[in-house]
């Protein structure tokens, strides 16, 4: 069992040798995450080597695709941003009017991996905060492409992260014009009922917020639903570990479904690391 988590680009080489060797893998990078070989070139720049890779991979948020993996040997583990969102918003995504969801989301800088760049330079980043890479992030086709598959059309979405000058953690309030009547109460069961079986997604009480203190060092999730009757508008908030659930600890999790072990497994006891 191999983990990979590499620069775009990188992966391809790895898995051959992998798939040679018998040896099953787990990719943490964005190789293995688009279908399309056109959205990733135009997205990332790079090409697929050999795309009968591909075609023994699976994309894997476990909550929502579990039931995809029947024995692939590689697994697209998801990025950060689109783990939150997705979990955010796969309850309703049929309530939501086309062309409506907005998502705002906030990553800690750890979100940017550990390459220098200026806006993560701690003169910078320390007491400011910013959107980035607005309406042209790399997480905006991953996003659309499992929100298209769970709802079964094409889903357009509005996606503007932004930095937090905190080591980790992302929070995404997500917004949506509702497609028929629903109060908050509503739209709570819809979620209660969705994630009721899920050991790490939790939906707070109504009238609770999500905050990104409650996940840090956590393979949690936690939602909080909101309903804004002036504007017949759901604003749902998605917290998460975007080094756990967003990365590392959702990758063991996927390595446990491959493995057809407790998916819990490894993650109840995970230390603080700073």
């Amino acid at each position: 069992m191999i983990f990979t988590s590499l620069p775009h680009g990188l992966s391809e080489k790895f898995a051959s040798k992998c798939l040679a060797k018998g040896v099953k893998m787990i990719d943490l990078g964005a190789d293995f995450r688009l279908d399309s070989a056109e959205e990733y070139t135009k997205w990332y720049g790079k090409k697929y080597e050999d795309e009968t890779l591909h075609t023994q991979s699976v994309y894997c948020i476990p909550e929502l695709h579990r039931a995809n993996y029947t024995g692939q040997p590689i697994i697209g583990n998801p990025g950060c941003y689109p783990t939150s969102i997705a979990l955010g918003l796969a309850p309703a995504i049929s309530l939501a009017v086309d062309n409506t969801i907005v998502i705002d989301s906030k990553s800690g800088v750890t979100g940017a991996g550990r390459g220098l760049a200026d806006n993560t330079h701690y003169p910078n980043c320390n007491e400011a905060f910013a959107p980035y890479k607005v309406a042209n992030h790399r997480h905006t086709p991953e996003i659309e492409q499992t929100l298209s598959k769970l709802c079964g059309k094409k889903v357009n979405v509005t996606f503007v992260p932004h930095l937090l000058p905190v080591n980790r953690g992302i929070v995404s309030t997500i917004y949506f014009n509702v497609n028929k009547p629903v109060t908050a109460k509503q739209l709570h069961d819809i979620y209660a009922d969705f994630y009721k079986n899920e050991k790490f997604v939790r939906v707070l009480d109504l009238g609770e917020v999500a905050n990104l203190r409650n996940v840090k060092y956590s393979n949690y999730c936690d939602i909080s639903l909101h309903f804004d009757e002036h504007t017949d508008r759901a604003i749902v908030v998605s917290t998460i570990d975007n080094m756990v659930k967003g990365a590392a600890g959702q990758a063991i999790q996927n390595m446990n479904i491959m493995f057809g072990l407790e998916e819990e497994c490894g993650l109840q006891y995970i230390p603080p690391a700073f």
